[in-house]
């Protein structure tokens, strides 16, 4: 068992230990707040945000021999099951298909 004597001393080591936290936790937010203001002071730059645009896909009909940009009216007529999509104008021409108006 534990003497009277020994959990006196554990207490007042808890204690100190605690205070020596809680001094430390102050320096701490002093430090920050000395940051924060130091940022708030600097002057500030835009960011620039880059925005990938997608890539223009082209459709054309399996049955026909034109390609079609995919907002052309008459690439919104090709059913889907008929509908082939190529990632480039180049891509369609290689396989024979030519451009329609829209391309």
């Amino acid at each position: 068992m534990v003497s009277a004597e020994q959990l006196e001393q554990n207490v007042k080591h808890s204690f100190e230990r605690a205070r020596q936290d809680m001094i430390m936790l102050a320096q701490q937010v002093e430090t920050l707040k000395l940051e924060i203001l130091a940022l708030k002071a600097k002057k500030t730059t835009k960011v620039r945000t880059i925005v990938k645009r997608a890539k223009t896909k082209f459709v054309a009909s399996k049955a026909g021999k034109k390609v079609h940009a995919v907002s052309c009216a008459f690439a919104k007529n090709i059913k889907p099951k008929m509908k082939k999509v190529f990632a480039s104008k180049n891509t369609a021409f290689n396989q024979g298909y030519k451009p329609c108006r829209c391309v």
